[in-house]
């Protein structure tokens, strides 16, 4: 990631193993600011498959998020229109931590804040997905939502450098209901300050059709012509001719 990224229309074939919009990933210490994603088409998110143990939490692979542990503060990202057109385990998934798999800390040892974030107009087909698989013995395994950002920060790591999730806004449209906090887990509330939620706007609104009962087209009123010949057909055969 670097700062000013703009992503736009794109098409994510994702499959299994990894969070289609990834904040994971780190940066070099230095400022990561004010990235545009936007119209982004996420299709066959089969994540549940390989959520187990990622993130620690079991939150699992959400469709926006990751593990970040660097030492570069991001601050102003902008994220839109997400639509998801098959079954996904969760929205959001995202966790700050000094111990994230693939980690830069500053050099005490200090994880960045995400800071400003905001994920407006993620739309669900159909309902978050619970997964089964033979891992879940003791039932379903639930990977949800999730927020959370460093529990136990290295002494003198403040400020900005103290890893919390600051100041995110959401909204969401999960199978027509809306996206709401209900939906999710936070680690610990003073890690995530300032998070809002608010409602979806859909950029392809349905258009509102009006019936129109016992009409039919006909000349002059929404057809050119009438077809008044009369066909016998003799076997299904004949249909498919």
């Amino acid at each position: 990631w670097d700062s000013y990224g703009v992503y736009k229309n794109i098409v994510v074939w994702q499959l299994t193993l990894g969070w289609p919009i990834n904040f994971g990933w780190w940066n070099w210490n230095q400022p990561d600011q004010n990235t545009e994603i936007d119209s982004i088409y996420v299709i066959h998110n089969h994540n549940w498959i390989t959520s187990k143990g990622w993130p620690e939490t079991a939150s699992g692979q959400c469709t926006i998020g990751g593990i970040y542990g660097s030492g570069a503060v991001k601050s102003g990202y902008k994220v839109s229109n997400i639509f998801v057109e098959t079954a996904a385990s969760c929205a959001v998934g995202l966790e700050i931590t000094d111990q994230a798999y693939n980690r830069h800390t500053t050099a005490a040892g200090c994880v960045g804040s995400i800071k400003d974030t905001s994920v407006h107009g993620m739309f669900f087909d159909e309902e978050f997905y619970t997964y089964t698989g033979e891992e879940c013995s003791n039932g379903p395994c639930t990977y949800g939502n999730f927020l959370g950002g460093e529990q136990s920060p290295a002494a003198g790591c403040t400020g900005d450098l103290a890893g919390k999730i600051e100041n995110m806004s959401l909204s969401g449209s999960v199978g027509g209901r809306p996206l709401g906090a209900a939906d999710f887990t936070i680690s610990n509330a003073a890690t995530v300050p300032g998070l809002k939620f608010s409602t979806a706007v859909d950029p392809h609104p349905v258009p509102a059709y009006t019936a129109h009962a016992g009409k039919n087209a006909y000349v002059g009123a929404g057809a050119q012509s009438e077809n008044e010949e009369t066909y016998t057909v003799y076997n299904s055969a004949a249909c498919a001719a």
